[in-house]
């Protein structure tokens, strides 16, 4: 009897057991991740390079940047980290003109573009192109107005120069010191380009790039982030690129870091935002 009444008892838990499960009352024993509701006491000032080295990480890449600013997933990141330029058609993961400004849109907070004229001032996008918007805002910014023909290349492969010109039409164009061609002029001539003409705009936006979003010798940078992906915007190394190559999509966010963590990004964004 006391067998019987084991056997029908642990039968009784078992189903008991198995109904819960059933009913998906059994769960793993942790905590499932959520997404926080912010309570409004517990806000802090706190940036990208605080978050970064607080968690562990010894050197803060452009990539960990892009992704705590939210530019880009952490998928991307592995993606754009992993990818060998050497191995691609132009040797270079280009970037088109249009992402380069839906970055710096992102970077405003995506405003709302409101009256979005009804006919399209270009050629290749229409009123309905879910890019429309961002090249219309980076028109009313002053940012980029297209180009002559009447298009706006918005998957146009973006060159170092536009890249350049792009960071310096957003903070405001300002004045700035004028640096030496002779070395750019100098790569220019050896690949068979025409000089860049003294005191025009590409030569005022690569000057305030130089003096604003590179990395130099002794400076406090070195120990920021890795090496990797950032050679090209070395002060000493910059003008070894033509500032007519493409711009490589993995280092793309190295100038926007280091403005940022010389505390020059925010301004610039906060210009944006006034625009928009």
């Amino acid at each position: 009897m006391k067998k019987n009444l084991s056997t029908r008892g642990a039968a009784a838990l078992l189903a008991l057991a198995m109904g819960y499960m059933g009913q998906g009352v059994a769960q793993a024993a942790y905590i499932q991740p959520k997404s926080a509701q912010p309570i409004e006491e517990l806000e802090f000032d706190v940036n990208c390079f605080d978050m970064h080295f607080y968690y562990g990480k010894n050197v803060m890449t452009n990539l960990y940047w892009a992704e705590c600013a939210g530019l880009i997933t952490k998928k991307q990141v592995v993606g754009l980290a992993t990818t060998r330029e050497d191995k691609l058609p132009n040797g270079v993961m280009t970037i088109s003109r249009g992402r380069l400004l839906e970055y710096l849109y992102h970077l405003a907070g995506s405003p709302e573009v409101k009256n979005l004229p009804e006919k399209s001032p270009y050629t290749d996008l229409t009123p309905g192109d879910a890019r429309y918007k961002v090249a219309i805002w980076a028109t009313r910014v002053g940012l980029s107005a297209g180009w002559s023909d009447g298009s706006f290349h918005y998957d146009t492969p973006a060159s170092r120069g536009a890249y350049f010109t792009f960071l310096y039409r957003a903070a405001g164009s300002p004045k700035v010191t004028l640096e030496s061609l002779d070395e750019a002029n100098a790569v220019r001539a050896e690949k068979g380009a025409a000089p860049i003409k003294e005191g025009s705009e590409l030569h005022r936006a690569m000057s305030w790039v130089y003096q604003h979003a590179l990395r130099n010798f002794g400076d406090d940078l070195e120990g920021i982030w890795l090496g990797i992906n950032n050679t090209e915007y070395k002060r000493w190394e910059i003008n070894r690129t033509p500032d007519f190559y493409y711009a490589s999509y993995p280092t793309i966010f190295t100038p926007l870091m280091i403005l940022d963590y010389r505390e020059e990004l925010a301004p610039i964004v906060a210009r944006l935002q006034s625009l928009s």
